[in-house]
């Protein structure tokens, strides 16, 4: 991963890289893998991780936690549009008319305001139960989880934390997630 592009600009238009805090990660990422919280954090220190193959999709480099935001964000690249799980949630407007402009997609304040209302997680979870989701990895664990901003700091204990911070800390840094003293 280190010094290779994360995509093929000569044959991608662009990309979308959403960041989110390595904490909640690790909350997220247990549910959905069906392991434990220290499970899911030592996968988060994986440098070359690599996951298991599932269903019809390929395998791929996911890497560690702080190798996969270095490999999208160290090298700021104007196809690639960096955007924040939290900013999502906590101005969704301003958000996602950042990534329309980037998409140098011309869209009304209302219909964009539409289409937030419309894609909401209790909408994509409701959606899920109804329909199901191809890229759902258990039967009894659903895909789309709460994506609730905070729940690492609820969840984790002060022990898995701190591995996560140590590990992570630059990468932390970069994106306003360490933790207040």
């Amino acid at each position: 991963m280190e010094g290779v592009p994360p995509f093929a600009p000569d044959v991608l238009a662009g990309a979308v890289y959403i960041v989110r805090n390595p904490l909640d990660v690790a909350v997220s990422y247990a549910r959905h893998s069906g392991v434990s919280l220290d499970g899911a954090i030592a996968t988060m220190e994986h440098n070359n991780y690599t996951p298991a193959r599932f269903g019809e999709l390929l395998p791929y480099l996911q890497g560690g936690w702080s190798q996969n935001v270095a490999s999208w964000t160290m090298r700021p690249h104007p196809r690639i549009h960096v955007m924040r799980h939290e900013d999502m949630i906590a101005d969704p407007l301003a958000a996602f008319a950042g990534l329309t402009r980037f998409l140098e997609i011309d869209v009304a304040a209302e219909r964009l305001e539409r289409a937030i209302a419309n894609s909401d997680i209790a909408g994509l979870r409701r959606q899920e139960q109804e329909e199901g989701f191809i890229e759902r990895p258990h039967k009894d664990v659903p895909f789309f989880g709460p994506g609730l901003v905070g729940a690492g700091r609820e969840s984790l204990s002060t022990e898995q934390i701190a591995r996560i911070c140590t590990r992570h800390r630059a990468q932390m840094a970069r994106f306003g997630y360490l933790p207040e003293p």
